[in-house]
């Protein structure tokens, strides 16, 4: 029978089909063995084979096109490819046109339509001609290959790079990854904004050729031991001066990646910038992984094996695919041939399948091409029997999966990366509703993801401010910008206040519609506890600093001049002390006198300040009598009242009794009434009292003298600020005696005020703890007494 022959199966050819030849392919002579052994490839294969005339118009299709498309035999004989709903895809209509009029083979003709049944479908086919013993071209034979789920499969790894290469844009981290050597391959494009690299400075340097270093040494030695053991490590922190001229800390943290072999091929990680915490720390700390090209390899081949589970045929292409020849199979069992690389129990079961003689569909199995690499096989079969029952062997198609694999390692390594970050990764729909929740997310938020995903995002929102600041996000990502920047505060359970960083981007269909939203959350409440810390510090530093210049200045001042004027007139009195009368010798050791008592005062002041300031201060109180401290500091004070005319009084009850440090108060006392003698001026007077308060006694100094400004006022007790203001008799002074009693007041718990105006005098008034139980006592002790 000539070949075209034994593929009939015409339209309009009405003849019985026999059961066990479904197919309607015609059977007989000397040939049989020949077609029986093709039906058997046909009936074991995913493919379906079909014969046209010489205008491409089908006249026979094996069945398993029926199955698959719902298409039924009598719409089909005599139809186009296009006539049954296919697109031609590649190459183009007029292309095969062409071939066919040139009655040229057909290959990789792809094509794709949705079938009677409803289905998506997309095949590859190849033909070649047929010709009649005149050489006559009668038609085309070929075969189509269902790629429907390649293609899917292709789709789906896109659309998941596609929503990965979103996260990592919109995540504050970067995504880096290294070779065996430790030298970056790839690094996400937020690390050159960040760092002012340029990537061909990049890429090829290790950590240490960028110019970072290890912070911490034991931190440092454990990390090269996990690196040693090629295990994944966490937390991994250095530091280094960046070409921007920053100072950039970073933490990362990275898994091994290894290949099909289990051979090391390096790290992908992630690093977070910290700088801003680590800053903060010195004082008193941004993403994305790039992922590889997938290999784009399918097809299927035929293959045969004989009774002892030999091949005794494979396709030709299988090369293509595998890399090793046809020849490298023949004779050989596919348990000589076997990888390593599969799973043995697996393996041995499939091997007892075959042992067994049973049929198999889409056992998936990897395999080593000659260069090493590593190439997954989906494969099935059944076992073939002679008429008499008698195994023959086995014969069935194979096909490369190797891309569907790789698809799914990059999508197991993006959800690894995922479900380590330090950071929240949320997704939703646009609508809101959540379709993704890291471990991140559970901890940050104390939701499980079983109790998050399928609800709407506006569920973690704590307040109303929240929930306007997610309104405002959510309004400016569906207009298709990434939103940033965006801090919220929330109050956990347990009363903490945290503070959350918000970074927000669209995710995209292949048309470009919005088809969710993709979030990453950070947590820098730690942060900004560190800038608060740090501004209260600087601040502080900047006033302990202007209190230091002030001091040297009182120092270098204040100080000085009464010992100019001792110097001055004591070593006048030295040399000419036989030219002057006994008047002038007076007045001059007067001068030199009070001199002295001036600086003495502002001896002790600074001192006591200083001691103060220190933490030296001892501070003891005990109960005292408001008559008795009024008088003795007082009358110290009456004789430099009386050299300059004014009337020194002071008046306080018998039984006022106070408490705190008597040193302390004496010194708050002569600062306030010298203080008043030396801005008054002749004539004046000054009213030194003490008076019973709620819970308190209330001292007041108060005087006739030239009195003070309210911006003087406002300045008051500010030590950086320069006071010092002569008084009448042309007195120094340097301020700090009124610091000195705010201090002591202050650490008795009490308070210190003043009331004055510009040459209307001035009265300070002092509130001091009354010792209610002491003159509680007194007072049964005198009733008991009468």
């Amino acid at each position: 029978m000539p070949a075209r022959d034994a593929l009939q199966g015409k339209a309009g050819d009405h003849r019985a089909v026999a059961p066990d030849n479904p197919h309607g392919i015609e059977l007989g002579g000397g040939s049989e063995a020949v077609q029986r052994r093709l039906l058997d490839f046909i009936s074991s294969g995913s493919d379906w084979f079909w014969e046209t005339d010489a205008d491409f118009r089908l006249r026979w299709i094996s069945n398993e096109f029926f199955v698959l498309t719902g298409h039924r035999r009598e719409d089909v004989y005599g139809k186009t490819r296009n006539d049954l709903g296919f697109d031609s895809v590649s190459p183009a209509v007029d292309d095969v046109a062409e071939l066919v009029r040139k009655r040229l083979p057909i290959r990789d003709m792809i094509a794709h339509g949705i079938m009677p049944n409803g289905r998506e479908l997309w095949t590859r086919a190849g033909a070649v001609p047929v010709f009649d013993g005149n050489g006559e071209c009668v038609g085309y034979r070929g075969t189509t290959s269902d790629i429907t789920e390649l293609v899917q499969a292709r789709r789906a790894v896109e659309d998941r790079e596609q929503k990965f290469r979103d996260y990592a844009n919109a995540a504050s981290d970067w995504f880096w990854e290294v070779d065996e050597n430790f030298n970056l391959v790839s690094i996400s494009e937020r690390f050159f904004s960040a760092t002012g690299f340029r990537r061909e400075e990049v890429i090829g340097q290790s950590r240490k050729g960028l110019g970072f270093s290890a912070v911490d040494p034991d931190v440092e030695h454990s990390i090269i031991a996990a690196v040693a053991a090629r295990r994944p490590y966490r937390n991994a922190l250095s530091k280094g001066v960046m070409p921007n001229g920053r100072m950039l800390w970073v933490r990362a943290s990275a898994v091994p990646v290894f290949d099909q072999d289990g051979v090391f091929c390096g790290y992908r990680g992630t690093s977070s910038d910290v700088s801003e915490l680590f800053e903060a720390q010195d004082a008193v700390q941004e993403s994305e992984e790039r992922l590889r090209d997938m290999a784009d390899c399918s097809s299927d081949w035929l293959w045969e094996m004989g009774p002892d589970l030999t091949f005794t045929y494979i396709s030709d292409r299988i090369e293509e695919f595998t890399g090793w020849p046809a020849s490298h199979f023949i004779g050989r069992t596919r348990a000589a041939i076997g990888s390593s690389q599969i799973d043995g129990e697996s393996w041995q079961a499939h091997l007892k399948t075959l042992e067994q003689r049973l049929p198999f569909r889409d056992f998936e199995f990897p395999n080593l091409k000659p260069d090493g690499s590593v190439h997954w096989v989906r494969t099935s079969g059944k076992p073939v029997f002679s008429a008499s029952g008698r195994f023959l062997g086995y014969r069935g198609t194979s096909r490369d999966i190797t891309a569907e694999k790789q698809a799914e390692l990059r999508l197991r390594e993006f959800a690894a990366l995922v479900r380590h970050s330090h950071d929240a990764v949320i997704s939703t729909t646009p609508d809101g509703i959540i379709t993704s929740w890291n471990p991140a997310a559970e901890r940050l938020y104390g939701f499980p993801a079983a109790d998050a995903i399928g609800r709407n995002i506006a569920f973690i929102a704590r307040s109303d401010e929240e929930r306007k600041i997610y309104r405002q996000i959510s309004r400016q990502v569906m207009r298709g910008d990434v939103a940033s920047g965006f801090e919220v505060e929330r109050r956990n359970d347990d009363g903490t206040l945290v503070v959350l960083s918000l970074t927000i981007s669209p995710i995209c269909d292949e048309d470009g519609a919005i088809a969710g939203l993709s979030g990453i959350v950070r947590d820098i409440s730690e942060s900004k506890h560190a800038e608060a810390k740090i501004a209260s510090q600087r601040d502080e530093l900047e006033d302990l600093n202007r209190q230091k210049d002030r001091l040297f200045s009182i120092i270098a001042h204040d100080l000085r001049s009464p010992f100019n004027v001792i110097l001055g007139f004591s070593e006048l009195l030295q040399e000419c002390a036989g030219d002057f009368d006994a008047d002038t010798v007076a007045r001059y050791s007067a001068m030199v006198n009070s001199a002295g008592n001036t600086a003495y005062r502002l001896l002790e002041n600074l001192l006591d300040w200083s001691r103060m300031q220190m933490g030296h201060g001892d501070f003891t109180p005990e109960t005292i009598g408001s008559g008795d401290v009024l008088e003795r500091n007082v009358s110290l004070l009456e004789p430099l009242a009386e050299a300059k005319g004014i009337t020194l009084t002071w008046s306080a009850p018998e039984d006022l009794l106070m408490r705190g440090d008597p040193k302390m108060i004496d010194t708050i006392l002569r600062n306030l009434v010298g203080n008043a003698v030396k801005f008054t001026d002749a004539g004046g007077r000054i009213s030194v009292e003490a008076r019973a308060g709620d819970d308190c006694v209330e001292l007041s100094v108060a005087d006739t003298g030239i009195g003070m400004s309210a911006d003087h006022l406002k300045k008051l007790f500010r030590f950086s600020e320069q006071l010092s203001t002569n008084g009448t008799g042309g007195e120094k002074g340097s301020g700090l005696g009124l610091l000195l009693c705010k201090e002591m007041v202050d650490l008795h718990g009490g308070e210190i005020r003043v009331e004055s105006a510009a040459n209307a005098g001035t009265t300070f008034r002092i509130r001091l703890p009354a010792d209610t139980e002491a003159a509680g006592t007194a007072a049964r002790l005198a009733a008991a007494g009468s």
